[in-house]
């Protein structure tokens, strides 16, 4: 009777095993990668000038866009401060990252050293 129980626990130990190994390596799946284009760095950004994307760049998570908004005489440039989170960018505000180390540094430059 005792090696019935011995084989059982065993059993039921590699049952275990198998089904966490089998968990760990769906869950472990590759982030979705930052599209770095115009159009995706501005979709949710309103009030931007037809062909008001002056320039723009991305650096992993982080990206930077120079842009016109607005039209006639309410027509002004403006930089954005852009983060990739959750598949989309977003506007974040300059306070917080713009300091050194703290962003990659061609987006520090160009994010955080104009208008």
């Amino acid at each position: 009777m005792m090696p019935l129980r011995w084989v059982s626990a065993v059993a039921a130990t590699l049952a275990l095993v198998a089904v966490s190994v089998r968990a760990s390596t769906v869950a472990a799946r590759p982030p979705v990668p930052a599209p770095c284009s115009a159009s995706a760095l501005t979709a949710h950004l309103t009030n931007i000038a037809p062909g008001g994307v002056v320039a723009f760049g991305c650096e992993g998570s982080w990206a930077y866009a120079w842009l016109v908004v607005g039209s006639g005489a309410q027509r002004v440039g403006v930089t954005e401060l852009l983060r990739f989170a959750d598949a989309t960018w977003r506007a974040v505000p300059r306070v917080g990252p713009c300091r050194p180390g703290a962003l990659p540094a061609v987006v520090y430059q160009r994010a955080c050293f104009s208008n």
